[in-house]
């Protein structure tokens, strides 16, 4: 008698464990660590991690972790999709809850064409389409929602009705593993045309991506300055880098980091910027460089980040109290620089108020405590920021 062979081998079994376990350790992150969850998981995927380290020009630990999945990539085909990837797992389930299957063989690689154009534009520091890595999406879609959940719900929606067509035609990380194992797979079948056709169509994507870059980083040169949280790259490429995520905006606890919706230009519109309206920078804190995936905020000490700069302080001299003769110095008091102090005037003969800018770093406490709001904050000229 023939015996009988179980349907779900052992190998599948763990493959399936090993997918369901990083779903897993997110939940756990989310209930007790969501900072990890921000800013940790997206670099887990080699794509956003090649991507944004040579965008910064800046070899990370997550970087050289990503060196070992790119080769396990190279050896074995989507091997990151098929063992990590989360919404790779969520796509294969609605793929299987469908019985017929469209098929999708004149839909192009696009995934490919979106991997190589974003390393292109790495180059440039303007790495298009790293805000398609599928587990930013996931941990932005979890801990921020808005955009990035309707995003996922749109995939995992689009992979019911169109199985495979996220994970084998459009999504980046996708196609760059297939870039990786292409190679491998055209030695053993030995198609020169194809093999010749793939590299001319990723050196093209790739120069499209440079090109592109270097122009788009001409358009997006700051025309007017917003004041941007501690630690955060030049203008130009923190635009770039940010990919709208809102983790900045979620992790501050004084609320002061806002989506500039009415920036004067378009490569500024939503990215984060601080407003001191009800509240300051407070020197205990550092969670919006901790939280951001990307290193459009640098992820800095408390004391490094307390160094870093972020606005000018300005005084409405006939606003302020010293002007009227009245006795009032709770901005001295309060600044954490100390970098305030009543100054005499001899030929007025009357004190005003004086900011030493070496000692600044405008952190907005100033301008919260003055009783006639004489303080406003000013965006850093191009040569400070």
């Amino acid at each position: 008698m023939e015996e009988l062979k179980p349907k779900t081998s052992w190998l599948r079994i763990f493959s399936y464990g090993t997918r369901l376990l990083l779903p897993a350790v997110m939940v756990a992150a989310l209930l007790i660590r969501p900072m990890v969850l921000r800013s940790v998981f997206p670099r887990v995927s080699p794509y956003f991690s090649v991507s944004s380290a040579v965008a910064i020009r800046a070899v990370t630990i997550a970087s050289i972790a990503s060196i070992t999945l790119l080769i396990l990539c190279a050896l074995y085909r989507r091997w990151f999709c098929r063992w990590v990837c989360p919404v790779g797992l969520a796509c294969e389930v609605c793929a299987k809850a469908r019985k017929r299957r469209p098929s999708l063989k004149r839909v192009p690689p696009i995934g490919r064409y979106l991997a190589m154009i974003t390393l292109g534009g790495a180059v440039a520091s303007v790495p298009f389409f790293l805000w398609m890595d599928p587990l930013l999406i996931v941990s932005c879609g979890i801990t921020v929602g808005c955009s990035f959940a309707a995003f996922l719900a749109v995939i995992v929606l689009a992979s019911f009705i169109f199985p495979g067509l996220w994970c084998t035609k459009i999504c980046p990380l996708g196609g760059m593993q297939d870039l990786l194992g292409a190679p491998r797979s055209m030695m053993k079948t030995g198609k020169r045309k194809e093999k010749f056709a793939m590299a001319r169509r990723s050196f093209l994507g790739l120069a499209v991506g440079v090109a592109a870059g270097f122009a788009m980083k001409w358009v997006i040169s700051p025309i007017t300055r917003r004041i941007r949280p501690p630690g955060a790259q030049e203008e130009d490429l923190f635009k770039a880098m940010c990919v709208r995520c809102g983790n900045c905006v979620g992790a501050c606890p004084a609320g002061i980091i806002k989506h500039d919706r009415n920036s004067p230009d378009a490569a500024g519109i939503m990215a984060p910027m601080v407003r001191f309206e009800e509240d300051y920078c407070r020197q205990d804190c550092n969670r919006c460089g901790r939280s951001c995936p990307t290193g459009a905020i640098e992820h800095l000490s408390l004391a490094e980040k307390n160094r870093r700069k972020i606005a000018i302080p300005k005084i409405d001299d006939p606003a302020c109290r010293l002007s009227w003769e009245v006795e009032c110095d709770i901005c001295v008091f309060e600044c954490p620089c100390e970098a305030l102090e009543g100054v005499f005037n001899k030929e007025e003969y009357r004190y005003s108020m004086g900011v030493d800018l070496e000692k600044c770093n405008g952190c907005g406490l100033c301008r919260i405590v003055c009783p006639e709001k004489a303080i406003t904050m000013e965006a850093l000229p191009c040569e400070e920021s």
